[in-house]
């Protein structure tokens, strides 16, 4: 397996928009339960604004956020987040939320102890002013179809709202990493982040805690706290996890056994894969269910 690092720069920028606007739209390609986008961090400050909906979930450096209605949650430069994200309470065509990305190479120059910031996830404070400035942004994000909207004389507007914005986080969202993150904490952050890189591309080798933490220099019980506290599960969930996503793209987009899919993603047998599967309640397509339940039933006859 080729190495990857879970880390990245999301998008390429320019001098007169150092940002990107995403608008999120329900569609009918979206699963009609819940949705998990993976564990990854990237280089950008990231602020989502809810504008529909009540069930997705934000998890942001291990702290769990309830995506209601109205709120604005940032995701600072590096943070590890996740979002399990569920529109069963939306109607199609619907923008759930808009999502704007700030460059870091920006930042730094706009603020210049950037580095030294860390923006509160999750706050009222100054809640009003900030949702007020995102709904403005919405207008000028993709729409249904992800085709930009920007004009070329917009970006002066919409950069001019960034400013202000930045203000706002400034004003009411601010705190200070080294406050946030003692230096053991952070140093601590940095080897999780490690640790995760190392089972995304080595999910489909034997893997224990035992190992892991020492790899990268813990110890079991420790690391085990650690893990739980920035990633909000455990090693072996989070193991599962990575195991039972990429099985679910072989399933669909595969015609292997499951037996071959299990062994490929690290299962020691399809029993246990089909347990993880059913156990993360996965949504699949009908074939796959079906390529699930016929293996079920030769199982139970002895044919594997």
């Amino acid at each position: 397996m080729s190495e990857k690092n879970v880390s990245y720069e999301q998008f390429e920028y320019t001098a007169e928009a150092p940002f990107q606007i995403l608008n999120v739209y329900y569609n009918s390609n979206m699963s009609e339960g819940a949705e998990k986008l993976e564990h990854h961090w990237h280089s950008e400050l990231e602020l989502t604004h809810i504008l529909k909906g009540d069930k997705t979930v934000h998890v942001v450096d291990g702290q769990k956020i309830n995506d209601t209605c109205g709120k604005t949650i940032i995701v600072n430069s590096d943070s590890i987040h996740n979002i399990i994200a569920d529109y069963s309470d939306i109607e199609l065509g619907d923008v759930a939320a808009t999502v704007l990305i700030i460059s870091r190479t920006f930042l730094k120059e706009t603020l210049p102890r950037y580095e030294e910031m860390y923006f509160i996830p999750d706050s009222k404070n100054g809640s009003e002013e900030i949702g007020s400035i995102m709904k403005r942004l919405t207008k000028y994000g993709n729409d249904i179809d992800g085709n930009p909207r920007m004009e070329e004389y917009d970006y002066l507007f919409v950069k001019g709202l960034v400013y202000e914005l930045l203000h706002c986080l400034m004003k009411y969202r601010l705190a200070w990493r080294r406050d946030e993150f003692p230096i053991n904490k952070a140093k601590n952050f940095e080897r999780i982040k490690g640790a995760i890189s190392y089972i995304e591309n080595h999910y489909d080798e034997p893997l224990s805690q035992e190992e892991i933490a020492k790899k990268f220099y813990f110890s079991s019980g420790y690391f085990s706290r650690c893990f739980h506290n920035a990633m909000n599960m455990t090693f072996v969930e989070y193991v599962s996890k990575c195991r039972v996503h990429q099985a679910r793209f072989l399933l669909i987009s595969t015609d292997k056994s499951v037996l071959e899919i299990a062994l490929e993603c690290g299962f020691s047998d399809s029993r246990r894969f089909i347990l993880s599967f059913k156990k993360r309640n996965m949504e699949l397509r009908r074939y796959s269910i079906e390529k699930l339940s016929n293996h079920i039933l030769m199982s139970k006859n002895g044919n594997f």
